[in-house]
């Protein structure tokens, strides 16, 4: 888990303040794990240029740009699952669209690897409106909240508390049934 709030002070300006930021994540929020090289992979996140816009054609080609400037992770972010069109709703549904990609994801994966990457796609938060996977109604302490929080969520997110066994539980099961391609589903698991 990261720190709320960190501050430094820096005599070298904004670049040494930054480097300053940059070894203290390095050394204290990001530790190596064990078979990790000294450096990260080369990540590439397609949101920027696609945001709710996405096609199994566009993130193919994406794909092959990136790995054509050495990307390593290729990063399908938002708007691939359930009824997630903008910001408003679906976050949480980990099931593939068959609008966005009718034949699954398996084909995205294929491609990716070939190029000599790995697929990645961000699942850390929920709306509480997710229709397909509704986690914050099966697992109700499954986001990190705070009962004196009373800001707005950040885009209308909750964000997943991965401290806690049975959301990464739910995520690995959610991420690891068939492409909803194959299997149609508009109702809710109830898992």
């Amino acid at each position: 888990m990261t720190p709320a709030w960190v501050c430094g002070v820096s005599n070298a300006g904004w670049g040494g303040a930054s480097r300053r930021l940059h070894a203290f994540a390095r050394q204290r929020v990001l530790p190596r794990a064990p078979g990790w090289s000294e450096e990260r992979p080369v990540l590439y996140n397609s949101w920027e240029a696609t945001y709710f816009d996405l096609s199994q054609a566009g993130q193919v080609e994406l794909a092959r740009k990136a790995a054509a400037i050495g990307v390593e992770l290729f990063c399908v972010d938002d708007g691939w699952f359930g009824a997630r069109r903008s910001d408003l709703a679906g976050l949480g549904d980990w099931v593939v669209s068959p609008e966005v990609f009718p034949g699954g994801l398996n084909p995205l994966i294929d491609e990716v690897r070939r190029l000599g990457m790995q697929l990645w796609h961000l699942g850390r938060a929920g709306d509480g409106q997710s229709r397909l996977r509704p986690l914050p109604r099966n697992i109700p302490t499954g986001c990190c909240t705070s009962p004196a929080a009373r800001a707005p969520k950040p885009a209308r997110q909750l964000i997943l508390d991965f401290g806690r066994p049975e959301v990464v539980a739910y995520i690995y099961d959610a991420l690891d049934q068939p492409d909803a391609a194959s299997t149609p589903s508009t109702s809710s698991s109830g898992t």
